[in-house]
């Protein structure tokens, strides 16, 4: 019987990188989704406990806050489906977290089942046509809904038909950088603690990932790197270095050759070269505006998850500050804060400085490596979640983020 269950749990991880999108909106979809949430619960079922890290349990509130929202939602479909992709990662984090399986097994698992995708993304870029190629055949249906297939091929997402930049396959170019990302810092751990030839190769495997990050042109997933880099980079000088001057010296070197680093990184696409005459990047700055007009006549309790209700407040504002019509927040604290209220923006936005300060507090007072890398993925999220709307309804990387959260403390 254990056999089956490491089985199932190395087949589940290795299908992650897969798991495009799930089509809720019609009750076939979502009745597959919730059997799937409940076979995960019952395969937990005799190990279930209270998790004790306060990140976790501040990220139960969150999720209690965002239910109760939806109470009183008028949009029923909508809110189920907020709640439920939100709450798989609960369910990802109890498997994982008990899983009697090394950490390192897992990760590989999931390191090595994305990178096709990743050898794929470099391919692409300099053979642009062929991503829309392979969106176009009928097994893709399979990985992502097909009213969202068919509205790649139209305006609503235009950064997969902008040149240079590819991730059609994540859907969102954007997002495709993300889910990299949140692997990038879990490879360098892999790289320190592999042996032999191993070393080599996560080294060859975290250069690619690094390049496939840059080809999706995401400038969010550039700034990303700097900051994630810069602040494990930080901690890593002040835990090794004793002296306060020369750390604080050694910081201030370091940080300057991070962010050398992401200029250097960033002349590697054009399309980053070009970003502050880009229509996304002036689009982003008129939408947060326009947002922001909604949120603060709505700031205690948001205006509800449907669509239709967020449009009926936000085109109007969008039309004075000449926005997009119809777009979210591009925020992830503001498209909360816009749907549930201050209170779960404030809430969520806790729950992962809880997690940064977890992770680095675990680091220096046990010197678990893991949590300084598995700081770095989390602080990406942070960093570009800026500039998304809300990465964690994604179910693909919330799925990554939370089995990277469970895996931290396990031997």
């Amino acid at each position: 019987m254990d056999k089956i269950k490491i089985f199932f749990v190395y087949f589940l991880t290795a299908l992650i990188p897969f798991q495009v999108y799930f089509p809720v909106y019609d009750h076939k979809h979502l009745t597959m989704a919730l059997v799937m949430g409940l076979m995960f619960f019952c395969f937990t079922f005799r190990k279930l406990k209270m998790p004790s890290s306060p990140a976790i349990l501040v990220y139960g509130m969150f999720l209690l806050t965002i239910t109760i929202r939806g109470i009183f939602a008028a949009d029923k479909p909508e809110t189920v489906k907020y709640i439920l992709f939100l709450g798989m990662g609960l369910i990802y984090y109890q498997i994982y977290h008990y899983a009697e399986i090394k950490k390192e097994n897992i990760v590989r698992v999931l390191v090595l089942s994305t990178l096709p995708m990743v050898l794929l993304m470099i391919y692409i870029y300099h053979h642009e046509q062929l991503e829309l190629v392979i969106l176009k055949q009928p097994l893709m249906k399979l990985f992502i809904e097909p009213d969202t297939l068919k509205e790649i091929f139209t305006v609503s997402y235009p950064n997969i038909q902008e040149p240079h930049r590819v991730g059609g396959f994540f859907v969102n170019s954007n997002i495709a950088a993300l889910n990299l990302g949140l692997l990038l810092p879990i490879i360098i751990w892999l790289l320190k603690v592999a042996r032999n030839r191993w070393k080599i190769i996560y080294g060859l495997i975290g250069s690619m990932f690094i390049l496939a990050i840059i080809y999706t042109g995401s400038l969010g997933a550039i700034v990303a790197l700097g900051f994630s880099g810069g602040a494990v980079g930080l901690i890593l000088l002040f835990k090794l270095v004793r002296n306060k001057l020369p750390a604080i010296l050694l910081g201030v070197g370091f940080l300057v050759f991070i962010f050398g680093l992401v200029l250097i990184l960033r002349q590697s696409n054009p399309r980053l070269i070009q970003v502050q005459n880009n229509k996304d990047f002036h689009g982003r700055q008129a939408i947060w505006k326009a947002s922001w007009q909604v949120i603060k006549n709505n700031w205690l309790f948001g205006v509800g998850f449907s669509g239709n209700t967020w449009n009926k407040y936000y085109n109007p504002e969008a039309e004075k500050f000449s926005a997009p019509l119809g777009f979210p927040p591009h925020n992830m604290f503001l498209t909360i804060w816009a749907k549930s209220g201050v209170i779960s923006a404030g809430l969520l936005l806790l729950f992962l400085i809880l997690k940064i300060y977890e992770s680095g507090k675990r680091f220096f007072l046990s010197g678990e490596w893991y949590s300084l890398f598995l700081l770095g993925s989390t602080g990406w999220l942070f960093f570009q979640s800026q500039v998304e709307n809300f990465p964690l309804m994604d179910l693909r990387i919330g799925a990554v983020f939370w089995i990277l959260l469970a895996l931290e403390g396990k031997q």
